[in-house]
C-alpha cells in the first residue's frame, strides 16, 4: 500500500477512538455505526448532486469544494468498514478491479 494511503489508513482508525459517542464495546456495534455512516454520507452526495441538477440541469451549480468534502466522508467510511474488516484500500481496489474486468473484459 502506498505510504499516503497507509498514512491515511492509520488516521481513519485513530479517528475512531476520538469520535464523540463512538467508544463501541464490540465489533458489532462498529460494524452498525459504520454501516449507517456510508449510507449517510453517500446520501449527502445524492443530495448535493441533486440539489445542483435541480438547479441547472448540466450541474454548473455544483459546489466542488462541498462535493469533495463529502466525498472524502464516504472515503472515510470505506476506508473503516474495510479496515473493521481487515482489509486495506488497496484489497478493495483489486477486488473492485478484478469484478470490473470479469463484468466488462480487460482493458486492452
Amino acid at each position: 500500500m502506498d505510504a499516503n494511503w497507509e498514512e491515511y489508513h492509520h488516521l481513519v482508525v485513530r479517528s475512531w477512538a476520538v469520535t464523540p459517542g463512538q467508544a463501541m464495546d464490540n465489533a458489532g456495534q462498529r460494524g452498525a455505526h459504520l454501516g449507517l455512516a456510508l449510507m449517510a454520507e453517500a446520501g449527502e452526495v445524492g443530495e448535493l448532486i441533486k440539489k445542483a441538477h435541480r438547479l441547472r440541469a448540466d450541474c454548473e451549480q455544483l459546489d466542488d469544494r462541498r462535493l469533495l468534502d463529502e466525498l472524502g466522508d464516504v472515503l472515510w467510511a470505506v476506508t473503516s468498514i474495510a479496515c473493521w474488516r481487515g482489509h486495506s484500500l488497496e484489497d478493495v481496489r483489486t477486488a473492485n478491479g478484478a469484478k470490473l474486468t470479469e463484468r466488462h473484459g480487460p482493458l486492452l
